[in-house]
């Protein structure tokens, strides 16, 4: 484990890791994917967590950031929404997804829609989970309750998932640990090019 990393963990939680977890699963790429691995690395703690505690705490961090992301972009999307410009992507974004969805008969019934949305939750894999599926429920105009069941029913399982792979081994624990981190990492660095990019316009 690099020096740099142990050291602004500690600088930020100490050695707390109930705090940890629980905010950590609340940030987008790592969610409870990257969130259970980092509260239960014995090379960061010196009292790491149970897999059980720490899929708890992410769990409930990532639910009440569920809620909170509903709340957020319902509020947003009425504001951005009046550019022209980002109406016009957003409106092309979601003919695609409609289109898409009718060809395969995916998003024709509203238990299918909600299936659909459990089942993209729960690959544990970057760039998929609750952050993207709230996103997705957002821009489909998906009833706002059903959807935070279906997400979170979604992310239960996804948790699930990674806690049994990170139980299996000290290895396959840290393993995942980095995937979601420097999944993370790169996002950051890519909303930081785009926002140098915006502002030099």
């Amino acid at each position: 484990m690099p020096a740099f990393i142990q050291n602004l963990i500690f600088d930020l939680f100490g050695n707390n890791a109930h705090i940890c977890t629980f905010v950590a699963s609340m940030l987008p790429i790592i969610e409870v994917k990257g969130a259970i691995p980092l509260g239960t690395n014995a090379e960061i703690w010196a009292n790491p967590l149970s897999i059980w505690n720490a899929l708890l705490y992410s769990i409930l961090g990532s639910l009440c950031c569920v809620i909170l992301l509903f709340v957020f972009l319902q509020l947003v999307k009425k504001m951005i929404l009046q550019s022209r410009k980002i109406r016009n992507i957003y409106d092309s974004l979601k003919n695609k997804i409609s289109s898409s969805s009718k060809q395969i008969g995916l998003l024709n019934t509203p238990l299918k829609q909600f299936a659909l949305l459990s089942i993209f939750t729960l690959i544990p894999l970057p760039f998929t989970g609750y952050y993207s599926s709230c996103l997705l429920a957002s821009v489909c105009n998906l009833k706002t309750l059903p959807s935070i069941l279906s997400i979170s029913v979604g992310n239960i399982l996804c948790g699930l998932m990674i806690a049994g792979l990170s139980s299996i081994s000290p290895t396959i624990n840290l393993i995942l640990f980095y995937i979601f981190l420097f999944a993370f990492l790169i996002f950051l660095l890519y909303i930081m090019i785009v926002l140098k990019t915006t502002l030099k316009k």
